[in-house]
């Protein structure tokens, strides 16, 4: 039994849901940083790389001889997307039990800045143009990862202190390879192609990123991109709130985490992910691969 690893790095969010039986699930939207020009983002490219196994097969355009497939436009799903019916669903790591930097509350929960509001129904399918890629995940573990910096930015939103990291890390068993099925991100959005990965020494590593396309990822100052990153976030609610919460750094604080958070204003970080948490209700499944029972 081989594991696979997939890091996300960049641009995106974690939206939680439920299905009928009451099981986690995820879909992690990859943010359109065009989509309102006036928050002066630069144009992001969303890519899945594969950095650790054996590309066998894929029926959908390389775009080099790297193994990179640019994504956007395009729902992803580890095979057929169906947990087997004995699946507990997705597990949402939330503590740092086993290592730093483990538990989704590194993520910046972006429910919480916007009270009374609540995500649209739409962003699995594009979000009418807010979404650059999205990718289902319906078991396995999610988790947060070390920040890209190496350190942890503390931020002041909101008077509260709030850690947060630019990179998650999803993990599950797989039997003898990774098949990776695209679809047109649209409302019954047709198959496109599919990918197919091998392990090599029982473990394959993908990554998903979406970061800036025409320059290296640069850190944040500290107030408009910021800023600018939790208002892109705000797209993708049901109503735009009226003004976004103004991140501030604040430095080095050490009493958040046992491990000793430490920063300086010289490495913040890029493009921070946020959180929806799981509603307390199942929700209709609009997405390109609506086969997963709900």
């Amino acid at each position: 039994m081989a594991i696979l690893q997939l890091l996300f790095e960049g641009m995106c969010g974690v939206f939680c849901w439920q299905d009928g039986r009451k099981r986690i699930g995820a879909d992690i939207i990859l943010v359109n940083a065009q989509f309102n020009a006036a928050l002066g983002l630069p144009e992001h490219l969303a890519v899945l790389q594969v950095h650790h196994g054996i590309f066998e097969a894929s029926d959908v355009p390389l775009r080099s001889s790297a193994a990179e497939w640019r994504i956007a436009g395009h729902a992803i799903r580890i095979g057929d997307g169906q947990p087997p019916a004995e699946s507990a669903g997705l597990d949402l790591v939330t503590t740092d039990q086993s290592r730093p930097w483990q538990g989704l509350k590194w993520t910046l929960d972006i429910a919480s800045f916007a009270p009374g509001n609540t995500p649209r129904k739409d962003l699995a399918v594009g979000g009418e143009g807010r979404v650059a890629a999205a990718m289902r995940l319906v078991d396995g573990t999610l988790e947060a990862a070390p920040p890209s910096v190496g350190h942890s930015t503390i931020w002041a939103v909101r008077h509260e202190p709030t850690a947060l990291t630019d990179r998650m890390l999803y993990s599950r068993e797989c039997p003898d390879a990774v098949e990776l099925q695209f679809a047109e991100l649209e409302p019954d959005g047709r198959l496109v192609g599919t990918i197919r990965v091998k392990p090599v020494e029982d473990r394959i590593v993908l990554r998903i990123r979406n970061l800036p396309m025409s320059q290296p990822a640069q850190a944040m100052h500290r107030h408009a991109p910021a800023k600018a990153h939790i208002r892109a976030a705000y797209e993708l609610f049901d109503r735009v709130p009226p003004s976004a919460a103004e991140p501030r750094f604040l430095g080095s604080i050490v009493s958040l985490d046992p491990w000793g958070p430490r920063s300086t204003g010289d490495d913040p970080l890029n493009c921070y992910h946020f959180h929806w948490p799981p509603p307390p209700d199942p929700a209709p499944d609009v997405s390109p691969f609506a086969s997963f029972a709900h």
